[in-house]
């Protein structure tokens, strides 16, 4: 008997369920948690309809063929989540988990279906596998499949779902261990992860993948301009060293006993 029932936004959220996309709200839920809510058509009803987020239109929308991975340190570039590009318009990196993984995708609330989205930025989801929807949680054997990193948002307690975007010039620049919010899993576990250098909410918005050690480096002193991260290392090390010192010609690895791990010729 509502006409609040009749809605543009709400024909969309139950066509997408016709094609198979579960809710991501709480059906029922005694600690009140949101775990998207007006990021995500499944979550929420906007006045004008919201996208679904790029995880839901891969999984159960098959819209999006491939979400890229990153595997390597660097910059990259996304563009809004609806733009005519089908590129660089999200990235997965894997977690501690091999059973979950962090979304990040750029939203901007000046595109036709992101009006309602309460703010421009990166938004960082995490990704459980193991689940279909939002709808049953439990918080014990039944989690989230989507859940969205906000400000004040830690395993107990939920947060500002409103204030859930990154980007340059606002409290929400960086996304470690030590910031608000910060990467924590669905079982409590506190991830690695490490995001920075956001700029600002453009036609498209850029950040650095990285890692609090390369945050914190200590530049060598013989040749401050070469960088080695991360240190220490397990499986793999990286050194930059900039075009113009021609002199480096080789690069020698010890370990910490000062045993020689690997001598390697650069031209």
């Amino acid at each position: 008997s509502s006409s609040s029932y009749f809605t543009t936004s709400v024909l969309c959220h139950e066509g997408f369920h016709s094609l198979g996309a579960p809710d991501l709200y709480h059906y029922s839920d005694s600690l009140n948690f949101n775990p998207v809510g007006p990021w995500d058509l499944m979550g929420s009803n906007g006045y004008i309809p919201q996208q679904t987020n790029a995880y839901m239109k891969y999984k159960y929308g098959n819209w999006i063929d491939e979400i890229p991975e990153i595997t390597h340190y660097g910059t990259y570039t996304l563009f809004p989540l609806n733009s005519a590009t089908s590129e660089k318009t999200c990235y997965k990196i894997a977690s501690e988990n091999p059973d979950e993984f962090y979304l990040l995708e750029y939203r901007r609330n000046v595109e036709n279906f992101d009006q309602s989205v309460p703010g421009s930025g990166v938004v960082i989801y995490r990704i459980n596998t193991l689940f279909n929807g939002n709808a049953g949680f439990n918080n014990v054997d039944i989690l989230d499949e989507v859940y969205i990193y906000r400000h004040y948002g830690t395993s107990t307690n939920d947060g500002l779902i409103n204030q859930a975007y990154f980007r340059a010039n606002i409290i929400r620049d960086e996304f470690n261990i030590n910031t608000d919010p910060y990467p924590f899993l669905s079982d409590g576990t506190i991830g690695s992860l490490a995001i920075d250098s956001f700029t600002v909410a453009g036609d498209s918005i850029q950040f650095r993948y990285t890692t609090l050690e390369i945050q914190n480096i200590q530049e060598l002193p013989d040749y401050q301009e070469i960088k080695v991260y991360p240190n220490p290392f397990i499986q793999y090390v990286e050194i930059l060293i900039p075009d113009n010192l021609t002199n480096v010609g080789s690069v020698d690895i010890y370990d910490i006993s000062g045993k020689l791990l690997r001598s390697q010729n650069i031209s």
